[in-house]
């Protein structure tokens, strides 16, 4: 089951990566010029530029209404898409859906605990939350799957006000793979990350915003 759902992955990332490459043409930055410096470059972003909505329920994955989540997030701060195209590329309905914003792709992806693995955090903020990383059931995770933005602090808004748009009373943390951080979801943390805060993302293993 594992091994169908990172096929089906990976086939509608690429379809989008492809998509979105074709309309936005190569990236600006020097280093693209190389293609085989373009696969680091969007593999540190993806690593870095990714959260985790830890749930204690399944989330309903649908496409209208993930569309609705994405517009709620990204019209108002980055407008609607230059081809006028909707925020959700494709979708496979309680599952995943790959967005595109702006020459950017990004996947939302729905697990049940155990069906991803996830290394346990270092960092708990508060200390108490660690009882939190028992208590989830289900989680939701943001990220980058292709970048044509190379500005950080412009990626993490697209992931951090995403996320929190798709927060609600079944969600109960934040959880920051790269860095192996977990935040209890309270108002300022909800807050945070509709700001777009650049703090989720810029820490090393361990450290806390």
């Amino acid at each position: 089951m594992k091994l169908v759902a990172l096929a089906v992955i990976v086939i509608l990332v690429v379809a989008a990566w492809v998509s979105i490459a074709r309309q936005k043409g190569p990236r600006s930055d020097a280093a693209t010029s190389d293609p085989e410096a373009l696969d680091p470059l969007i593999e540190a972003a993806q690593r870095k530029f990714a959260l985790i909505v830890l749930r204690r329920a399944p989330a309903q994955l649908q496409p209208d209404a993930m569309e609705a989540t994405a517009q709620s997030a990204w019209s108002e701060r980055f407008g609607a898409n230059e081809d006028g195209k909707s925020y959700v590329e494709r979708c496979v309905p309680g599952f995943m859906c790959v967005l595109q914003a702006r020459g950017n792709a990004f996947t939302v992806i729905c697990t049940k605990k155990g069906g991803r693995t996830l290394e346990r955090p270092m960092v708990f903020r508060p200390e108490s939350a660690v009882g939190l990383w028992s208590d989830y059931t289900h989680d939701i995770s943001v990220g980058v799957a292709y970048n044509y933005d190379t500005d950080p602090a412009r990626l993490a808004a697209f992931v951090s006000t995403l996320t929190a748009a798709l927060c609600d009373d079944q969600s109960i943390a934040i959880y920051h793979p790269a860095s192996h951080r977990l935040w209890k979801l309270d108002e300022s943390v909800r807050t945070m990350l509709a700001d777009g805060s650049l703090a989720f993302f810029d820490a090393t293993v361990g450290e806390a915003p």
